[in-house]
Parts: structure tokens; C-alpha cells; sequence
């Protein structure tokens, strides 16, 4: 996993309820990860994203959700037990 993958998952633990895409490019590019071209970081933080739903660590809110339309995101409970 690359630094984003774990930061994503750790803003999220922290948030710990579902959290847009936007709020989560943001805090990315705050900790330097990204940089302020939008284009580019949003289309690698949706690859990100449907990587870590792929493999059970986050949840979408409206899974049926495509293209443009504006997702949420969650950590999903049952990847990290307490």
C-alpha cells in the first residue's frame, strides 16, 4: 500500500462516518500528497478509492452511483474490528 492508500483510511477511521470525495482530496492535498491540479488527483483518488472498496476497506454510500455524480465514503466497520 502507498502512503495515500493508509492516509485515506486513516482520515476516514478518524471521521468515522461517510465523508465526500471532495472533503477526502482535500485533506490530501493539505498533507501534501496531492497536488492542486483537480483533474489528475481527483480521477487517481477515485482509482484509490474503488481499490480499497474492492478489497472490503471502504464503503460507498450510494453504491449505484457512476460518473460524475458526487460519492461518499466510509470505513467499513467489519475490515477493522475494535
Amino acid at each position: 500500500m502507498t502512503k495515500s492508500y493508509i492516509e485515506i483510511i486513516k482520515f476516514l477511521l478518524e471521521k468515522n462516518r461517510f465523508v465526500k470525495t471532495s472533503e477526502i482530496q482535500r485533506f490530501l492535498e493539505n498533507k501534501g500528497l496531492f497536488t492542486k491540479s483537480y483533474t489528475s488527483n481527483r480521477r487517481l483518488l477515485q482509482k484509490y478509492l474503488e481499490n480499497l472498496e474492492y478489497e472490503g476497506y471502504v464503503v460507498r454510500r450510494y453504491p449505484e452511483t457512476k460518473g460524475r455524480q458526487s460519492q461518499e465514503w466510509k470505513i467499513n466497520s467489519k475490515s477493522f474490528p475494535k
